[in-house]
């Protein structure tokens, strides 16, 4: 589903405070399609190259993406963007996030480098949200 992107949870006016409610835009996949996705994220986070963005006891989607550094003539061979991008926890995700990391110096992988700060940051939102483990 798309949603109306917001920031605001609540606006305090001197009558009382106003809270904002998510809006959905509209359906962007089948409920069917969405559930086999997100069944094959939370599998690169359990098996695959996301392991390190894995949270113990909560299941998290993601995806990983190395990029190379584009120079004049084509692209480096040693300069990349490690990307993260994924959700959790399932199955009522709470947040979504992307981590980027241009040019890592000591990894070349996006799974040695965002994937691992991904996961370190979703479980400090887990924790202050107070999200109880799903498994």
């Amino acid at each position: 589903k798309l949603m109306q992107p917001h920031i605001v949870k609540e606006i305090l006016y001197p009558s009382g405070p106003v809270e904002i409610s998510p809006r959905e835009v509209r359906q962007v996949i089948s409920p069917q399609s969405a559930r086999i996705l997100s069944a094959m994220m939370v599998n690169v986070v359990e098996n695959g190259h996301g392991k390190r963005a894995g949270v113990p006891g909560y299941l998290i989607a993601g995806k990983t993406g190395t990029a190379q550094v584009p120079i004049p003539g084509g692209y480096s061979e040693t300069r990349t963007i490690g990307t993260f991008a994924g959700f959790g926890p399932l199955p009522n995700p709470r947040f979504a996030m992307l981590v980027k990391i241009d040019e890592p110096k000591t990894v070349q992988f996006a799974e040695s480098s965002a994937a691992p700060l991904f996961g370190q940051i979703a479980k400090f939102i887990l924790d202050y949200l107070q999200i109880p483990p799903t498994r």
